[in-house]
């Protein structure tokens, strides 16, 4: 009998997961019943996540680009950049992150699945945040006791016991077929940042973190090819498309990739170089 549940070739780590953290199997089923598996970073808390990705940039740029070691300063954050650093070769760096993902309803999803995985971490909970979990993910028995709480005149504010303390989830969801293309996506997500009023745009490195689950690397790399002129005449320094796997709070013991869409010529020829020694 033919297995059909098949790791998606592009967008997949090489490794095994054995001992890997912080990532999600996410299985699609198409109408015929076939099945294909993606391995996305999910790290539930979004400031945590961003660091990841600005620690695993700081390792892949100075691996390519500097090529000793480096030391790294950080100045600022959110300020208004994501990240704004200073390297032991003085030289500065801004870090913007942005985020795509399938669909904006799916990106909530992700978002709403982060935020009740997150919290199963806590004994206790404010009440307001059990009720606005239950809301999003409904169960008869926790209803059940957010009424009892409401007969006591629990305040919102209050810590109670949290039902979720603990739990592993498996969470499920839809995908509409009618997807925008990848090209279009890719610079929805871009044109946002793009159009924000911060100062400092030419100095900024701005890296667009793929959560997308549906595209495979031959699409996004066809679809990428239409936004050549594009990428060329965004104000930022440099435009990277970073897709992870998995990884530590630390950045390490991961797997992740970061694809060039903008770069100096120089830093491009030393990239290509690089990848065909």
């Amino acid at each position: 009998m033919t297995n059909t549940n098949k790791i998606g070739k592009s967008f997949n780590p090489v490794q095994g997961l054995d001992n890997k953290n912080n990532y999600q199997e996410f299985i699609l089923v198409e109408k015929k019943g076939k099945t294909k598996t993606r391995i996305i970073l999910f790290i539930t808390n979004i400031e945590i996540r961003e660091q990841v990705i600005c620690n695993q940039f700081l390792s892949r740029y100075v691996q390519l680009f500097l090529e000793e070691p480096t030391g790294v300063k950080f100045i600022s954050r959110d300020k208004p950049w994501d990240f704004e650093l200073e390297l032991s070769n003085s030289e500065k760096l801004i870090i913007e992150i942005t985020s795509i993902a399938d669909e904006i309803d799916l990106f909530k999803t992700f978002k709403y699945q982060e935020r009740i995985t997150e919290k199963s971490n806590y004994e206790q909970i404010e009440f307001h945040e059990l009720i606005k979990l239950n809301n999003l993910f409904p169960d008869p028995e926790i209803e059940e006791l957010i009424k009892t709480y409401e007969e006591q005149k629990i305040s919102k504010d209050e810590l109670v016991l949290n039902p979720n303390y603990g739990k592993k989830f498996v969470f499920h969801s839809s995908i509409n077929e009618d997807l925008e293309t990848f090209d279009k996506l890719i610079k929805e997500a871009i044109d946002k940042k793009v159009n924000k009023n911060h100062s400092k745009k030419e100095e900024v490195i701005l890296i667009v973190d793929n959560r997308t689950v549906t595209y495979e690397l031959d699409d996004i790399m066809n679809y990428l090819d239409n936004l050549g002129d594009y990428f060329v005449n965004l104000p930022f320094k440099e435009v990277w498309l970073y897709t992870g796997y998995y990884s530590d709070l630390d950045g390490s013991n991961a797997e992740f990739s970061f694809a060039p869409l903008k770069l100096e010529e120089k830093k491009l020829e030393k990239l290509i170089n690089k990848l065909t020694a």
